[in-house]
């Protein structure tokens, strides 16, 4: 027994060192695909919540939409009404209907008297 390891003992010690080379490299691959998925992953996850936020902004835009087209496109419509009629078309007078609807239309789109106006940016104060 000792003739046949001495025969192959070199031969045997190349193939045990190949083999402990082979799996390394194939443990540093899986290892390297493991972080390549992770980071393929949390791109993914990223981008949903990406849309996530675009759907949410994209609703709220939406509902926003149909608060002007209520309140705004009625008004509208009868201001276009009353200043349409024939007796209005003409002349620069409206009646107290239509007087009323054009002060509406006017009031609805300026802010309210309690809220304070939006100051200018950038301004310095003079000296």
């Amino acid at each position: 027994m000792s003739w046949l390891l001495s025969f192959f003992g070199p031969w045997l010690y190349i193939v045990i060192a190949a083999g402990s080379f082979a799996a390394a490299w194939q443990t540093q691959n899986w290892r390297h695909a493991y972080q390549e998925r992770k980071t393929v992953e949390q791109i993914h996850a990223d981008q949903l919540k990406r849309i996530e936020r675009q759907d949410v902004k994209a609703e709220a835009y939406e509902k926003a939409k149909v608060v002007i087209r209520t309140k705004f496109v009625p008004i509208t419509q009868e201001v276009e009404r009353v200043v349409n009629t024939i007796e209005y078309r003409d002349r620069a007078c409206l009646d107290d209907a239509g007087l009323r609807l054009a002060n509406q239309a006017i009031g609805a789109a300026a802010p309210a008297a309690s809220e304070p106006a939006r100051a200018v940016s950038g301004s310095q104060p003079t000296r």
